[in-house]
C-alpha cells in the first residue's frame, strides 16, 4: 500500500471513528452487562494448541492462562506470586525448592496433587512428546538429558514426596525460576485424564478437566470459545466475570468496527494488532491505551539452505531495512527501532553492530555475496516473505519488500498464511525469510537468548542456525552467581547472535488496545499477558 493511499484511507476512517467510536462503551446494555458479568473479546485466531505443554504462542498462552492455574501468577507489577503454592522454601545454594500445595481441585472435583505437577513436566520431557517449550524447563536437574533420551524420566528432578509437597532439584542457580512457574510449560494437567484420552485437549467437553479461574463449556473451532466461572476453583471468590465469550474473527478492521458496534469490550493487543490507519486519530482522541513489554519482532532466515545460508547476504538485507520509517509511518505506537534481540527493558548493556539503512554497506555486503556464491544477481534463488496474516503484517512486509528492491533490484515475494498454518511451516522449515515475534516468558534476557540455542525439532529455533560458541556463552551465563559476569555473557552472546544475523531485529514493542472504559481489574504483565481472574464491569450511575 502506497503512502498516499494510506493517507486517503486514514482520512475515511477517521472520519467513521469519529461519529462512532468516540461515545463508545463496548458491549450495550451496560447495566444488564454488569449484572451478568458478561466480557466478550476476539481472539483473534483460532489457538494452535489448549494443552498447557503444547503453548507456543501469546494467544494460547491467555487463554491458557484463563482456565489452568500454575503455581505462580504474575501480578500488575510483572512480579510471580503465589498461586497453587501455599509456600516455596529455596535451599541456601540456590538449587532446592520444596514447594508446599494448597488444598484444590480440578474441575471435575478431584484433588490437584503434587503427583499431576510431576507427571505433566516428566511427560513434556519424554523424547516422543513433541512441545516446542520443553526447553524451559531445562533448568531442572537432568530435564536436558532426558528430552535428549540420555536419561531416564525418573532421573528429572523432580519428586512428589506427598500429595500437597513438590521437591525441585535444579542444575544452577536459576533467579527467575519462579517466574517459570507462571508459565503454561509448569502448568499441571490431570495425570488421570492424560492416561486415559491423550486428545483430551483437542475440544471442550467433560474430559477438558481444568484447575483455573474459568471453566471452557464451548470450543467452537475458528468461530468461538466460550468459559465460565470455575467455581471449584481455589479463589473463586476473586473472580467476579461469570462469563468470557472469545470469538474468532481474523480480521483487524472487523474487529474495530465489532468494537464500535459494541460488539466487544476489547480490541487489539494482546489479542491482535489495531489497524495502523486508525492509530494517529485514536491517539488524538485519547481513545487508545499503551503499554510497555518486553517484546521485539524480527524476521527469521532459514540458514540451512540457498541464499541465506550465505553470512554475507542475510548481512545485507538485514543493514537495508529502514526501521525507523516503519516504526514512524506504520507503527505510530512509540515503538523503538531494534538492532538486537534483548529489549533495553531488561538492562543487558549491549552496543549495536551496525546501523540502520545502511544501503551502502548493503549494497557491497550483497556484491561479496554474489562473488561468494559464484552467481549473478540474475541467477540468484526467488526469494519469499512469509508472514501471518493481518494488516499490520502486510504492511511491514510491503514495506520492507520495497526498500529490498529498491536497494538491491530484487523482487520479494510475499506470502501470508493463517497462523496455524504458518507455525507449521516454520517448523517444517518450509520459507526463506519469515516474520516473528516475541515476548518475554520470563524478566530475563535468557527468555529471548535461549531461543537460538540449539536446533531441536521441538523448540522455537527456526533458523536452523547453531553456533557452539554462543551456546557456550550462554551455559556459562547459567552456571555463574556473578551478576555482572552473568550480563556481560548475555551481552556476548547477542553481539555474536547479530554478527551472523540468522535473524533481522526490526523494533521493540509496545501494545495497543481498546477496552470498554466500564471493564475494571484486568492485569496487563510486561510479559505481554491480559490476566482476567480478577476483571469485572463496573458502570458509572
Amino acid at each position: 500500500m502506497s503512502f498516499k493511499f494510506k493517507q486517503r484511507f486514514f482520512l475515511s476512517i477517521a472520519l467513521f471513528l469519529q461519529a462512532s467510536l468516540i461515545t463508545s462503551c463496548g458491549v450495550s446494555n451496560s447495566n444488564e452487562q454488569e449484572k451478568k458479568q458478561i466480557l466478550t473479546l476476539n481472539l483473534f485466531t483460532e489457538p494452535p494448541s489448549l494443552d498447557p505443554r503444547q503453548v507456543s504462542d501469546l494467544t494460547s498462552a491467555v487463554m491458557v492462562g484463563a482456565i489452568f492455574e500454575g503455581l505462580t501468577r504474575m501480578d500488575s507489577n510483572s512480579q510471580p506470586q503465589l498461586a497453587l503454592a501455599e509456600s516455596i522454601n529455596i535451599s541456601q545454594d540456590g538449587l532446592t525448592y520444596t514447594i508446599k500445595l494448597r488444598p484444590s481441585t480440578w474441575s471435575d472435583g478431584t484433588p490437584v496433587t503434587a503427583k499431576d505437577f510431576a507427571y505433566t513436566w516428566t511427560s513434556t520431557l519424554d523424547p516422543k512428546f513433541l512441545s516446542t517449550y520443553a526447553y524451559q524447563l531445562y533448568p531442572i536437574k537432568n530435564a536436558k538429558q532426558a528430552k535428549e533420551g540420555k536419561v531416564k524420566l525418573e532421573e528429572v528432578g523432580v519428586k512428589a514426596l506427598d500429595d500437597l509437597t513438590l521437591i525441585v532439584t535444579l542444575n544452577n542457580p536459576t533467579p527467575y525460576f519462579t517466574s517459570l512457574l507462571a508459565t503454561p510449560t509448569y502448568f499441571p494437567i490431570n495425570q488421570k485424564m492424560d492416561l486415559k484420552n491423550k486428545q483430551w485437549a483437542d475440544n471442550s467437553g467433560p474430559d477438558y478437566i481444568c484447575n483455573g479461574p474459568f471453566n471452557m463449556i464451548n470450543w467452537r473451532h475458528n468461530d468461538e470459545i466460550i468459559v465460565t466461572k470455575n467455581t471449584k476453583y481455589w479463589d473463586a471468590s476473586s473472580v467476579k466475570l461469570n462469563q468470557i465469550t472469545l470469538v474468532i474473527v481474523g480480521d483487524n478492521t472487523t474487529e474495530l468496527n465489532m468494537f464500535q458496534d459494541h460488539e466487544l469490550d476489547w480490541a487489539g493487543e494482546p489479542f491482535s494488532q489495531l489497524p495502523s490507519e486508525a492509530f494517529a486519530y485514536l491517539k488524538k482522541e485519547k481513545i487508545i491505551n499503551t503499554y510497555p513489554v518486553s517484546g521485539d519482532m524480527w524476521l527469521e532466515f532459514n540458514v540451512t539452505t540457498a541464499p541465506f545460508n550465505n553470512e554475507k547476504l542475510r548481512l545485507a538485507f538485514a543493514y537495508a531495512v529502514n526501521r525507523q520509517i516503519i516504526v514512524d509511518n506504520i507503527l505510530q505506537g512509540g515503538e523503538q527501532p531494534a538492532f538486537g534481540i534483548v529489549p533495553p527493558t531488561m538492562n543487558v548493556d549491549f552496543t549495536p553492530t551496525f546501523k540502520d539503512h545502511d544501503t551502502e554497506l548493503a549494497k557491497t555486503l550483497f556484491a561479496q555475496a554474489l562473488d561468494e556464491m559464484k552467481i549473478s544477481k540474475d541467477q540468484l534463488p526467488a526469494i519469499s516473505y512469509t508472514y501471518n496474516s493481518n494488516s499490520l503484517n502486510q504492511l511491514i512486509a510491503q514495506a520492507v519488500q520495497e526498500q529490498w528492491f529498491q536497494t538491491f533490484g530484487v523482487l520479494v515475494t510475499l506470502k501470508a498464511l493463517d497462523w496455524k498454518v504458518y507455525l507449521q511451516q516454520l517448523g517444517q522449515k518450509q520459507f526463506q525469510i519469515a516474520r516473528m515475534g516475541w515476548v518475554a516468558d520470563y524478566d530475563d534476557p535468557m527468555s529471548f537468548l535461549e531461543i537460538f540455542e540449539t536446533t531441536a525439532a521441538d523448540g522455537n529455533n527456526f533458523t536452523g542456525w547453531h553456533n557452539p560458541q554462543y551456546q557456550d556463552m550462554l551455559e556459562k551465563a547459567r552456571s555463574t552467581t556473578d551478576v555482572v559476569e552473568r550480563k556481560k555473557l548475555q551481552s556476548q552472546a547477542q553481539t555474536l547472535l547479530m554478527k551472523e544475523m540468522p535473524i533481522i531485529p526490526l523494533y521493540f514493542v509496545n501494545f495497543s488496545y481498546l477496552k470498554n472504559p466500564a471493564l475494571q481489574g484486568v492485569v496487563l504483565t510486561t510479559m505481554g499477558i491480559a490476566d482476567f481472574k480478577k476483571a469485572y464491569f463496573e458502570f458509572n450511575e
